[in-house]
Formats: structure tokens, sequence, C-alpha cells
């Protein structure tokens, strides 16, 4: 028992330093890292007696931040790949040059 406890400890000790590795790396690179950082500490806020419904809504909400910011990243990239498709194939009018 005292093995399975000291287990979940050590499992508890590298999310949050996982959560706070992703977090510095999500506010200095890339956004959607941080959601992912929420979804480390929402396990680990699980895992407490007291705390469960909490980390369950943490990491949900993490899980949702990370869907709609990288969706709006590929959703942003795929908008200016395709308005520089149209811009470039335009002719040009008959008063230009």
């Amino acid at each position: 028992m005292n093995n399975a406890v000291s287990n979940r400890r050590l499992l508890n000790q590298l999310l949050l330093f996982t959560a706070l590795v992703l977090a510095v790396y999500g506010f200095t690179q890339s956004l959607p890292f941080v959601g992912l950082a929420l979804v480390c500490i929402g396990a680990v806020l699980a895992d407490l007696p007291r705390m469960r419904w909490l980390g369950v809504s943490t990491a949900a909400a993490g899980l949702l931040y990370f869907i709609v910011v990288f969706g709006y990243g590929i959703g942003k990239d795929m908008a200016v790949r395709d308005n520089a498709l149209d811009a470039a194939s335009t002719p040009p009018s008959a008063g230009e040059g």
C-alpha cells in the first residue's frame, strides 16, 4: 500500500512538472500548450479526494481550450493560404499597366 501511495505521489509530481514546462512553453511559444498544461493540472486535482469534480472540469476546460486555439490556428493558416492564392491569380484590371 505504501508503494502505491508513493507511486501516485511521484506521478502527481511528474504531472505538475510537465504542466509547468508546458505552461512556460505555451506562454512563450505556442498557446495550445497552455491547454495541455491545464489538462495536466486537472489530472492532478482529480486524484485528490475532495477535488475530483474540480479536476475533471479543469481538464475538460483545458482540452476545450486546446481544441479551440489549435483549430483557430489551422483555420487562420488555411485562410491566409487561400487568400494568397486568390490574390496571386487575379488578373490585372483594364486601367492598370
